[in-house]
């Protein structure tokens, strides 16, 4: 099983960089009009930069940008919440709504079952990484604080962002990065500064997973890892052509 894990979690954190550089793709056209592939080359550059400084860097990076996109983003989706309350109380009556969307969790029919395999992925994904900064931790005490403010800011966001979404489902039902649309709510330029926050919650999930992926292949700094790294953002980049 360790052996199955070792491989297992670098492959499956490489397909998840995929789809984030598709993502920022995406969020770019969507947003700012520029061809997906703009968005898509700008963010593996990105992370490959990133990566070329190590660890130590992407955590002091992750460390700035962490705080800014939960509070924005809490921010953006209670008042967006609080500008449609009825939308929640309207939702039995949308059920063809939801069943024509997009359904990332066919493969579980089961709403619970649904919840507990997205948390499965985070939780799997985020291991090495959560494993090596809480060894940067100066002490105990640090590490656990960290992790419980983490973890509780991270589900009162998502919590909040996903209510907003639901409020606002017939609006947002075709569109890729609806979490834009909440921030367009307000104004034209807090849709843009919102567009930007999330290419950096973007670059926040996709450098860490690169990283992972390519100390698999060599200890960071070796040539070997610096060959991995390379490699990797080349082959996301090609699988970032297929539609986000």
């Amino acid at each position: 099983m360790g052996m199955f894990l070792e491989w297992f979690i670098p492959v499956f954190l490489f397909l998840v960089v995929v789809v984030m550089v598709s993502g920022a793709g995406a969020t770019v056209a969507q947003y700012f009009g520029a061809p997906q592939w703009v968005g898509s080359v700008g963010m593996a550059i990105l992370i490959y930069i990133a990566n070329l400084f190590g660890l130590k860097r992407i955590v002091d990076i992750i460390g700035a940008l962490g705080p800014l996109t939960i509070a924005f983003t809490l921010v953006i989706a209670a008042v967006a919440l609080s500008q449609n309350t009825e939308g929640l109380s309207n939702l039995g009556e949308k059920a063809e709504t939801f069943a024509s969307m997009p359904n990332a969790t066919n493969g579980a029919p089961l709403w619970w079952l649904a919840g507990l395999l997205y948390v499965a992925y985070n939780v799997t994904g985020s291991i090495p990484f959560f494993t090596e900064t809480g060894g940067m931790a100066k002490t105990a005490k640090e590490a656990k604080l960290g992790a419980i403010i983490g973890g509780v800011s991270l589900i009162t966001a998502g919590l909040v962002l996903n209510l907003a979404l639901l409020s606002y489902v017939d609006q947002i039902k075709d569109l890729q990065v609806p979490n834009l649309f909440l921030a367009e709510l307000f104004h034209p330029v807090v849709g843009a500064l919102f567009g930007i926050i999330l290419l950096d919650e973007i670059f926040s999930t996709a450098a860490p997973m690169l990283w992972i992926a390519s100390t698999r292949f060599g200890k960071e700094g070796t040539k070997q890892y610096k060959i991995a790294l390379t490699v990797l953002t080349l082959v996301a980049l090609l699988g970032c052509q297929l539609p986000f």
